[in-house]
């Protein structure tokens, strides 16, 4: 999208947590693999394969979305090159992100600055702003699914949809009044 619309879009990534606290009850079912496996069918829309693992499947969000913080506090390169990789840790390889030693792990393997990753992963540093977001998602958009996608704090778009859809809401906001 940057490369199509460059300064006339800012894009801002925020957190959304689909379980903000542990639930021990969470596991790769027939629900979720329906899910993943329309997904998989969408052209673009990166890989889904079925938990193949041993490992537990993630019992909750926050600490990705913490992970992706601390990520970004070496830079906004540095935090997409993170964030690709948690999706594909958990989207492909099955590797459960909820686990602060897989996202220790996944920040060594992006090289990222490892020591200073893990300080402000252990200690908890972004998870008041996780937090803060993910109920400004809820309280000012009304958000209750990922990914959803606010345009210029008016319109959103939920679920999964082609990059198309994406361009005409672009174009419709960038449209001169009265066309």
């Amino acid at each position: 999208m940057k490369e199509k619309f460059g300064d006339r879009i800012n894009i801002q990534h925020r957190c959304f947590l689909l379980r903000a606290e542990p639930d021990p009850t969470v596991v790769f079912n027939d629900y979720r693999r329906g899910h993943w496996e329309r997904a998989d069918t969408q052209e673009d829309g990166g890989t889904f394969r079925a938990w193949h693992s041993d490992a537990p499947f993630p019992s909750h969000s926050l600490p990705s979305a913490e992970a992706s913080n601390c990520a970004t506090l070496q830079g906004e390169e540095a935090f997409h090159r993170y964030h690709f990789a948690l999706l594909k840790a958990i989207f492909e390889d099955s590797r459960n992100i909820s686990d602060p030693d897989v996202l220790i792990r996944i920040a060594e393997e992006q090289g990222l600055d490892v020591s200073r990753f893990k300080k402000n992963l252990l200690s908890g540093s972004q998870k008041d702003k996780v937090l803060r977001e993910h109920l400004d998602g809820i309280e000012q958009f009304g958000v209750q699914a990922i990914p959803t996608v606010i345009f210029g704090n008016e319109r959103a778009v939920v679920g999964s949809v082609p990059r198309e859809e994406y361009e005409k809401v672009i174009e419709l906001i960038h449209a001169p009044s009265g066309t």
